[in-house]
């Protein structure tokens, strides 16, 4: 689960791969090899799938059994909540352009479009900005690996929505990827938490301070831990108020610093404190539920449609 900038003139490529399949995934991953939508599709031709639009998605199922229409369905479901949640608003401001996901049949397929090392994921979100407006939204996915569908869409959809906040200057990766976590489904969350508590005993915990100040994704042997006390401290603020007002903490520590930020948006005095009460609330009592508990109706009426 990496993700990386490239930087051009005026323009800001945002990459994101995302739920890793194994452990000795490569440190870093920048996707060099995406060709455009039509480009996919008609490597595909007459295989089963197809493509639908929506309002705010271009949805193709490339040489795969997948029903577009229930994929776009999803997609348009878990936006608005994704919205409301992170964004705190329902108001319905249409994408443009649309966010276009790629559901492929196969790993080879995934791999083309992502190059070599993308093997050992699920999903990839590929973001272009320029001059502070997101001109590319994209999703790829693979429909061979378990939980595409209720893990890997949800997180990457949910990099692709935080893009809308964060458009001048990319989310802390800590948090971008806490935030995403906590999209994914109970089960994937929990097992998250066992495996970099897990971790924790072989000397790769990470303070807050720490993540904080992480650049560059840390090494794959540090990736569980990175990963899941990421999503810990991110569930830690949200609880201390909403998952919106975290976002607004997220964005005054970049303008004004973390001290200045958790002192106006949380009452705490510095990171130090901060590591005090999160030390000693983790682990939480029920693992890593924080989101996928409130919302488990909407959860399995997702899952329902792409039956």
């Amino acid at each position: 689960m990496t993700r990386g900038i490239v930087q051009k003139p005026m323009t800001l490529v945002w990459l994101g791969i995302a739920v890793l399949l194994g452990a000795d995934a490569p440190d870093s991953l920048v996707a060099t090899h995406l060709q455009p939508i039509h480009a996919v599709v008609a490597a595909s031709s007459g295989r089963a799938g197809g493509c639908v639009a929506t309002g705010n998605f271009q949805v193709c199922c490339c040489g795969t059994t997948v029903d577009p229409n229930q994929v776009a369905k999803s997609c348009e479901q878990l936006r608005t909540h994704l919205r409301k949640t992170w964004l705190a608003t329902e108001a319905d401001s249409r994408w443009t352009p649309r966010c276009q996901v790629i559901v492929h049949a196969s790993v080879a397929s995934y791999v083309r479009q992502l190059g070599p090392g993308s093997e050992q994921t699920s999903g990839c979100s590929s973001i272009e900005l320029d001059a502070g407006r997101v001109v590319l939204r994209r999703i790829d996915l693979r429909a061979d690996a378990a939980g595409w569908l209720t893990d890997s869409l949800p997180h990457e959809l949910t990099h692709v929505v935080l893009a809308d906040r964060f458009s001048e200057r990319q989310v802390p990766r800590w948090a971008d990827e806490g935030i995403a976590i906590l999209s994914e489904s109970v089960t994937k969350q929990q097992l998250r938490e066992r495996t970099w508590l897990e971790e924790s005993h072989a000397g790769q915990q990470f303070t807050a301070r720490d993540l904080f100040a992480v650049g560059a994704y840390p090494p794959a042997n540090r990736h569980n831990a990175f990963y899941g006390q990421s999503a810990s401290l991110s569930r830690f603020l949200i609880e201390r108020g909403t998952a919106a007002q975290f976002v607004t903490f997220v964005e005054t520590s970049q303008r004004k610093g973390t001290t200045a930020a958790l002192r106006a948006i949380y009452s705490l005095d510095g990171v130090e404190h901060l590591e005090r009460l999160w030390v000693a609330r983790r682990p939480a009592p029920n693992g890593s539920i924080l989101l996928a508990e409130q919302d488990r109706t909407r959860r399995n009426s997702i899952s329902q449609t792409a039956d």
